[in-house]
């Protein structure tokens, strides 16, 4: 519910959310917002098939489309979407970079960015937190190390690829 509100998201827009798994996230701000339509993307197979059948139990078939898809090479035309979400997956993208770039990309005028993502503590030790990492699939951690820094360098990376109004919000202490 954060992400979705993060990005502005109401009734009536045109939502991506890459990263989707299987669907739960899609189908709850479908019914929360009443977006005209959602297209939920996701890299693997597996996911994608368990989406569009929890998407379809649920009866919002006509309202969100799953597909498989890269979120650092979008296939979408620019200022397709309205919104674009990300929950707890952009950290895995090769890069992160990529993704914000894609993701202003195909954000139409005014659009909004909602991102549930993992960072480093600010003053953290890069070259520690990067000894300390283990590889894909583990344990979640930030495991592409072009993706590890902290909020700072988020906040000026999301205003290199073009996003004005930026806020950050950490909510480690209640996770």
């Amino acid at each position: 519910d954060r992400t979705a509100r993060a990005s502005g998201m109401r009734a009536g827009d045109r939502v991506l959310e890459v990263g989707c798994g299987y669907g739960a996230g899609a189908v709850f701000y479908t019914r929360r917002y009443e977006p005209a339509s959602v297209i939920g993307l996701d890299v693997t197979d597996v996911r994608v098939q368990g989406a569009r059948e929890f998407v379809s139990q649920e009866g919002l078939s006509d309202r969100i489309e799953v597909r498989i898809g890269d979120a650092t090479a979008l296939d979408f035309e620019e200022a397709r979407f309205d919104r674009v979400i990300a929950v707890e997956c952009a950290f895995h993208f090769k890069t992160r970079r990529e993704f914000l770039s894609e993701a202003f990309r195909v954000l139409a005028p005014g659009g909004g960015l909602g991102v549930a993502d993992l960072i480093i503590r600010k003053g953290a030790d890069r070259k520690a937190f990067l000894d300390r990492v283990h590889v894909v699939g583990t344990d979640g951690s930030i495991d592409v190390p072009e993706n590890v820094y902290d909020l700072d360098v988020y906040a000026e990376t999301l205003r290199a690829m073009g996003f004005e109004q930026v806020g950050i919000e950490v909510i480690t202490d209640r996770t």
